[in-house]
């Protein structure tokens, strides 16, 4: 009877053959190619084990490595070395390592890589995906988007939450582990040069770190580059990461100024100090140190303070006077009773008067009211 069957599969090669293994398969896997394929598995590695039955085997093997969805390990010995090393499926943990990503991420994405799930009697699950489906996960997580684009983390941050930069998986939205940021929307934040540098420009890495930008400003502007509004002017033939793009000095001041006249009233640092209730040198102390915002417009030889940064500084920063006027104390012993430290001041910056970030008022004393 044995033989009858041998001679039937070898009859119709391969087309019998594969049609028995398929049909063999049909039961639910259970990660083991013995309990998968039964008697099959049997005959052809303890029956026909000689050497002329060997392309059995081997076609037995190749539908494995094509159809199985369990993993193949060193319990597999009578499996060929380059089968195990082939198999073209692995668990989601060791994916995961592999790819530098998440398991939860490759779980969201399980469907487009080919994934299986075993369940074993013991209720224990082993969820497996097709390596050679990888390719489809091309993308990174926010860290390593931030390592990319050449910019901090939390500007990475407030492009996602502006829809500057869009995730395919979000922990806000899907509760995942990390964001997946797909490599195609990540290389829309790569620019070629659009202009000669005729002067040195200054990056978005720079300004972010030394510029001031306020989160509305740096939304703008890489809104501005993404639209060309603003020439590029890199020195160089290859695409450039957002943070790395330069732009002439000259188009970004004029560019900033016409932003920030567009965004409401401005007022002069003494009509600020005035505003403030401090003394003009106090002022003008605060726009050096920039806690003040300020800006030079082209229709205003002085510097110029808008309404909304004025706003803000309120909002933000409070003086040593104003909270020892509302702890009916003078400043020099309020001063001693502060457990945080002023922004600006004399034994801070040389500065005329202690200014205190309002936030860190909680964390000044229980007695301190403002």
């Amino acid at each position: 009877m044995l033989m009858e069957a041998a001679s039937t599969i070898v009859k119709n090669w391969p087309d019998s053959f594969i049609t028995l293994l398929a049909l063999k398969q049909a039961d639910p896997t259970t990660n083991s190619v013995r309990n998968d394929f039964g008697n099959l598995y049997s005959v052809l590695y303890r029956s026909l084990k000689e050497e002329e039955f060997q392309f059995l085997r081997d076609s037995f093997e190749g539908y494995v490595n094509s159809h199985w969805t369990g993993i193949l390990t060193k319990k597999n010995r009578f499996f060929s070395e380059h089968t195990r090393h082939s198999h073209p499926r692995m668990t989601i943990k060791k994916a995961a390592r592999l790819m530098e990503t998440t398991p939860a991420l490759l779980r969201r994405k399980s469907a487009e890589l080919q994934g299986s799930e075993i369940m074993f009697r013991s209720g224990r699950r082993l969820r497996t995906i097709g390596t050679t489906q990888s390719s489809r996960l091309k993308g990174t997580t926010l860290m390593q988007a931030a390592r990319i684009l050449h910019l901090p983390e939390r500007r990475v941050r407030m492009m996602l939450t502006a829809g500057v930069l869009q995730a395919e998986i979000s922990p806000l939205i899907f509760s995942a582990a990390a964001w997946f940021i797909s490599e195609e929307r990540l290389q829309a934040l790569f620019f070629r040069p659009t202009g000669q540098p005729k002067e040195v420009g200054v990056s978005l890495y720079r300004l972010c770190r030394y510029g001031r930008l306020s989160e509305t400003e740096f939304i703008e502007l890489v809104r501005v580059l993404i639209s060309q509004g603003l020439d590029v002017v890199n020195a160089s033939k290859d695409p450039i990461p957002l943070g790395l793009a330069e732009v002439r000095r000259i188009d970004l001041r004029r560019w900033l100024l016409t932003l920030r006249a567009r965004k409401g009233s401005s007022v002069s640092v003494d009509e600020a100090a005035k505003a403030l209730g401090v003394k003009q040198q106090v002022a003008y102390q605060l726009v050096h140190s920039g806690l003040l915002r300020s800006y030079r417009a082209p229709d205003h030889a002085d510097l110029r303070v808008r309404d909304v940064d004025l706003k803000t500084f309120r909002q933000e920063y409070v003086s040593l006077a104003a909270l020892a006027r509302n702890n009916k104390t003078s400043p020099k012993a309020l001063l001693t009773r502060m457990l945080c430290s002023p922004v600006t001041g004399p034994s801070v910056d040389g500065g005329r008067q202690y200014f205190y970030r309002i936030a860190d008022l909680p964390f000044c004393g229980h007695d301190i009211e403002f």
